[in-house]
């Protein structure tokens, strides 16, 4: 049976007309994906310019910020027209072609809503410190160099070195003044060692000098003793007559009872009474004068050794205590070589800046410490003085073996009374006369106090050390004075008239200050002034205030590089904001010292210094030192120009008293004429707002350039940051923290889709576009963020 086929089969399998039916799918399929790019293309050109509209928008919306702070500080914040009305308007017109009436729209746009919300402020630190840096990068570096460091870097190797010699030399002096004061010690206690031998009573019991004692002596024992020897023969004579004449008598009346039966006979008449035989002629009897002399030779010997022996300890005790002086004054004296070893080796000289004044200065400020060399003393000095004391302490030694000589030899002749024992006797005596008057002529002198020639010879060795002592106490005590004065007139400033309104200014100030501390996290440390105190020495006030001076001239030569963000700060601040008139003083100082201002305020309230003292006329001082008291910045700002002016005018002072020799009094006079010209340098500073440089540099330093080059070294960059945004927020009374810096704007855009808005759905479902399809429109959220 034959199948019958299927009639569209024919067809199916038929060849015609394929190539029609292939160009048809493939031409469907290209118009597919073409549809799909086309509206990809548009999307992504919609996009491009909806961020571009929304950048525009916000840029635009920067545009308007606020006159007052951006011409007065050189500050932008938002201000005048509203942000969101600036920000609508110019993305509408950015979304809309230009021309609408010609051509094929690619694009049609909308924007449905839009918005703007504010970023970071200019309250907080890093936003203004940053828009600071931006104000100043250019002009910041050109001015401090040109008007500050090519200044004061030409006397920086001048006051290095005046520094480096002010502490060596006040050290120097310190150190020399001890061993001073040790050698003279040494010297009182060499004194009192000799005197301690004058005054034991050997003198007397000698006699030294010869003849000035009484009868109770060792010469005088040495000088009686032959007298003592016929006194003791001459009563041996006497009693042994005196002894026969009793033996005779006894005799006679043993004869005499014999022979009258020991009784009277009548008839012998010589019976009668005893015989007696009348004494002889005895002769004058010398125990009186005997036992007066050996009274008194034996006191003399007790007395010397007694004496000799409280002479020898005094004498040791007192000599051992100057040769501990000696070793202390050794032991200074060896520190001073040591120190100017050292301070030769790390001088702060640069031969190489010789080339001007100041260089040529520097080398002369070297100099000194070379001269100073000769304020040591050699080692055998020293040596000398420990020998001269073992000398005169064995001298004095030897006193009591010549005193115990005496007493032997003195014993001897009384228990043997024999004129050969006189020159024993005589040779004892002359020979403690003889250690007594080395020692007296030598170490006790006339007087007994010490004025020997050994000890006459080192207090004048001792005195010529101190030769210059009289001079450097003139020029001392003119230091005193004049730091007093210095001290006084800064007393004045501290203590200048304010009213209560200049408080109260202060006072809302500081609320300000520590806001803005509080808004940034940061912590407040106190600035304060120079560490030269007026309440020290003179020469130490001068050393310190050279120190401080030489490392801030120091710190010129790398602050461009080292010190950036805290130059273009510190220039801003000098740049943008008021500080105090010097001139001002002249009247305000007058008044304090004529009683009618004080330091607590309440004065009267129309008085001019009033007004001179509030903050708005110091801004720059309170920057730098962020006292919160009328006056308080202004004395710490003249406290350091005082310090500053010391400083170089002791660089000059070492140069100009060279003339005076003795290296401590060339300081001493320096450190006269450093506070002397400093003082004048005020006075001028008052009364023309400037200084003189140097003496050698008449370049002028205003009252403004000494506060720039503080402000180099006092406080931290989070505190003087606070304390400008606080004096911006009291001058302009706006609150920096509410003024925005920063817009970010954000706006709901939509485009029309030309095909298939199914496909795009798809696709912005698929992740592969930022915004979504609806109802035939791409919509998409712009967001975009600028600052100044």
């Amino acid at each position: 049976m034959k199948r019958r086929r299927f009639k569209g089969a024919a067809l199916w399998n038929s060849r015609d007309g394929s190539v029609n039916v292939f160009l048809i799918g493939i031409t469907a399929a290209l118009f597919l994906c073409m549809a799909v790019l086309i509206d990809f293309a548009r999307i992504a050109a919609f996009e491009r310019l909806a961020e571009s509209a929304v950048y525009s928008g916000v840029r635009s919306a920067l545009s308007a910020y606020d006159g007052t702070l951006y011409e007065r500080y050189g500050l932008f914040a938002r201000g005048g027209t509203d942000s969101g009305e600036i920000f609508n308007r110019v993305v509408t017109a950015a979304m809309k072609p230009e021309n609408t009436d010609r051509g094929l729209k690619l694009l049609r746009t909308d924007m449905t809503s839009g918005e703007v919300s504010p970023g970071d402020t200019l309250g907080l630190h890093a936003v203004l410190e940053r828009q600071i840096l931006e104000e100043m990068k250019y002009k910041a570096p050109i001015d401090f160099t040109l008007e500050l460091a090519e200044r004061f870097q030409v006397i920086s190797p001048g006051l290095k070195e005046a520094a480096h010699a002010a502490d060596t030399m006040k050290r120097l002096q310190e150190l020399f003044d001890s061993r001073q004061r040790h050698l003279e010690e040494a010297l009182r206690n060499q004194k009192e060692a000799a005197a301690a031998a004058a005054s034991s009573g050997m003198a007397a019991l000698i006699p030294y000098p010869s003849g000035s004692g009484g009868g109770n002596t060792a010469a005088a024992a040495a000088s009686g003793y032959g007298n003592y020897v016929a006194w003791v023969r001459a009563e041996a004579e006497r009693r042994a007559r005196e002894a026969e004449w009793q033996r005779q008598t006894e005799e006679l009346l043993r004869q005499w009872q014999a022979a009258c039966g020991g009784g009277a006979s009548g008839t012998d008449n010589g019976c009668a009474s005893p015989p007696v035989i009348p004494p002889p002629d005895l002769g004058p009897s010398y125990a009186a004068e005997i036992a007066a002399y050996e009274r008194s030779a034996r006191e003399t010997a007790a007395g010397l050794m007694q004496a000799a022996r409280t002479a020898a300890d005094k004498h040791a005790r007192a000599i051992a205590a100057a040769r501990q002086a000696v070793d202390a004054a050794a032991a200074d004296n060896e520190r001073m070589a040591d120190m100017l070893r050292t301070a030769g080796q790390s001088g702060a000289g640069n031969p190489a800046a010789a080339e001007d004044g100041t260089g040529q200065a520097a080398g002369e400020i070297r100099s000194i410490l070379e001269d100073a060399s000769r304020l040591v003393l050699d080692a055998g000095w020293f040596e000398d003085y420990r020998r001269e004391l073992a000398v005169q302490d064995a001298a004095a030694a030897g006193l009591q073996p010549q005193a115990g000589l005496f007493e032997s030899a003195a014993a001897q002749a009384l228990a043997s009374p024999d004129t050969r024992n006189a020159s024993a006797l005589e040779a004892a005596v002359d020979k403690l006369f003889r250690g007594y008057q080395a020692y007296a002529s030598q170490y006790s002198g006339a007087d007994g106090a010490g004025s020997g020639n050994v000890i006459a010879a080192r207090a004048q060795a001792i005195a010529e050390l101190n030769a210059a002592d009289n001079q450097r106490q003139e020029f001392e005590r003119q230091s005193e004075t004049k730091r007093g004065e210095a001290a006084k007139l800064l007393l004045q400033i501290a203590q200048l008239p304010y009213d209560e309104q200049a408080a109260k200014e202060f006072e809302r100030v500081r609320k300000r200050y520590e806001a803005s501390l509080a808004l940034n996290e940061a912590s407040s440390s106190p600035s304060g002034g120079s560490n030269a105190g007026l309440n020290d020495e003179s020469g130490e006030y001068a050393k310190n205030a050279a120190g401080e001076a030489a490392g801030l001239f120091g710190l010129l030569e790398s602050v461009s590089a080292d010190l950036r963000d805290e130059l273009y700060l510190n220039e801003y601040a000098a740049s943008r904001f008021e500080h105090f008139r010097p001139q001002n003083l002249s009247g305000l100082v007058s008044q304090t010292s004529s009683g009618t201002g004080g330091s607590t305020g309440g004065t009267n309230g129309g008085n001019a210094g009033d007004l001179l003292l509030s903050v708005s006329n110091q801004e720059v001082e309170y920057i730098l030192y962020g006292i919160h008291r009328p006056a308080g910045n202004i004395a710490a700002a003249y406290g350091e120009i005082f310090a500053v002016r010391t400083a170089i005018r002791l660089m000059e002072g070492l140069v100009e008293c060279r003339k005076f020799g003795h290296p401590l009094v060339v300081f001493a006079a320096a450190v006269a004429y450093s506070l002397e010209h400093a003082l004048m340098d005020m006075t001028e500073l008052i009364h023309t707002g400037k200084t003189k440089l140097s003496k050698w540099l008449k370049i002028d330093i205003t009252y403004r350039d000494y506060l720039r080059l503080f402000l180099l070294i006092h406080g931290g960059k989070a505190e003087k940051l606070a304390r400008v945004a606080a004096l911006i927020e009291h001058r302009t009374g706006y609150r920096l923290s509410g003024m925005p810096t920063s817009l970010t704007g954000r706006a709901d855009v939509s485009v029309n889709l030309w095909f298939l808005p199914g496909v795009m759905k798809m696709l912005a479902s698929g992740g592969i576009l930022q915004g979504k399809v609806v109802g035939g429109r791409y919509e998409s959220t712009v967001a975009a963020g600028s600052s100044y």
